[in-house]
């Protein structure tokens, strides 16, 4: 698959989301509704940020990629013992992007 950000220049106005949720977890809209509303509505750029789903991180970016819609795919993971939350992203094209929401740092 293609990736759809190598060389994304978004305007200043560009509308942005880059936490979202679908019913693969507690979200309100399939998959596929989503990414139909993000391509509707003209995003710049969307992040689907769905809990504990790594399984449905390449079928996301496949969706998005068929209607031209740059996409970042993200596992939002919680870690209830130890207090930590942690959000993943990964840009498809065999590089991983790890960014972490303190109080912990992951790297790649």
């Amino acid at each position: 698959m293609k990736a759809m950000t190598p060389h994304l220049v978004l305007a200043p106005d560009a509308a942005i989301d880059l936490q979202m949720h679908t019913t693969f977890s507690d979200g309100t809209w399939s998959s596929e509704q989503l990414i139909d509303y993000l391509v509707h509505e003209q995003f710049g750029l969307a992040a689907i940020t769905d809990h504990d789903r790594v399984d449905i991180t390449a079928m996301l970016q496949h969706l998005a990629a068929e209607k031209q819609l740059p996409l970042l795919t993200a596992v939002d993971t919680k870690f209830p013992l130890m207090a930590l939350r942690s959000i993943i992203l990964s840009i498809h094209r065999s590089r991983l992007l790890c960014t972490s929401i303190m109080p912990i740092h992951i790297t790649c």
